[in-house]
């Protein structure tokens, strides 16, 4: 019995000195931690509010030096954005008649009705017959990409009218609504020009001069009467 006192107390001896140990080490941890926050609002508040708000401008202003620059408004859209501005009340009727049929916003077909009327002047078209090209090809869908390669309002495929779009801005004008529409305006006027017969200028638009039924150009001149029929009527 003894011998066995013995042992037991040369093993929980230690064992005793380790948890002591154990509980001072989690105090001086603890004090350390205390401290460490003390002194980290002490620094803090060596540079106060007015101090950490100019660091924060400072790192604003050197990310806005790194941005890219705004884009700038060329005058033509300026112009342009006038027109939009001074549409008549005819153009304001038929751009809500055509927002409410293909469930887009009136403001953004009133864009597309404005542009029209001034590539309408520029080349020399009817400006309903624009509009009726622009709800077949594209259902008044700016950003409509067909497989072919098509773009934008009227549809215009860039590679085949580079040279239309430079006087734009480039190729990525094509996305541009009211340039999509000049230009393509600029291409039907150039096929009517070119075939003498309205017809004939649709099919070649639509890259389908042999199609027999002649389905594109009815199309389009079946919604160009739909627009003129509302004309009339709130012209009477």
């Amino acid at each position: 019995m003894a011998n066995f006192l013995k042992r037991f107390i040369e093993v929980q001896v230690p064992a005793h000195r380790l948890r002591k140990e154990r509980r001072n080490l989690m105090y001086f941890a603890s004090t350390a931690a205390v401290l460490g926050m003390v002194l980290l609002f002490q620094s803090l508040g060596q540079f106060g509010p007015t101090a950490l708000a100019s660091a924060g401008a400072e790192e604003v202003a050197e990310a806005s030096a790194t941005a890219s620059p705004p884009l700038q408004s060329s005058p033509e859209a300026a112009d342009r954005s006038e027109t939009r501005a001074v549409s008549d009340p005819r153009q304001q009727r038929i751009a809500r008649h055509l927002a409410k049929r293909f469930l887009v916003s009136a403001e953004a077909v009133e864009t597309v009705v404005a542009a029209a009327q001034e590539a309408a002047t520029r080349h020399r078209l009817d400006p309903l017959l624009i509009l009726a090209v622009v709800a077949v090809e594209s259902r008044f869908n700016p950003i409509a990409e067909s497989g072919a390669g098509a773009k934008g309002l009227m549809q215009v495929i860039p590679k085949y009218h580079l040279e239309k779009l430079e006087e734009h801005g480039g190729e990525e004008a094509v996305l541009d609504p009211e340039t999509n529409v000049l230009v393509g305006a600029a291409i039907l006027r150039e096929y009517l020009n070119r075939t003498g017969d309205l017809t004939a200028a649709l099919q070649m638009y639509n890259g389908s001069r042999d199609d027999a039924n002649l389905r594109y150009s009815r199309k389009v001149m079946s919604e160009h009467e739909r627009l003129n029929r509302l004309a009339l009527q709130e012209r009477a």
